[in-house]
């Protein structure tokens, strides 16, 4: 059974807010800042999404990896 790890989830939400913060500046930079806004209102959810499926990789990778050792060990 897969317990939820506070700390991880702090941790994802806290990468996924970085993620969503570049993103920002990055549009503002690019663009003007009233197409930024647009984009970033636009595109929030997919923003955010992307951001934890970043955050996520490296935790479903070790998750993978422990399922298959504990196949291979039981």
């Amino acid at each position: 059974m897969i317990q939820i790890n506070t700390k991880w989830v702090a941790t994802n939400l806290f990468f996924a807010y970085l993620f969503f913060i570049a993103f920002t500046l990055y549009c503002i930079l690019q663009y003007s800042t009233i197409l930024a806004i647009k984009t970033i209102l636009n595109d929030y959810i997919i923003v955010m999404a992307i951001g934890l499926l970043f955050s996520n990789l490296w935790y479903f990778k070790s998750l993978f990896y422990s399922f298959i050792v504990h196949q291979v060990i039981d």
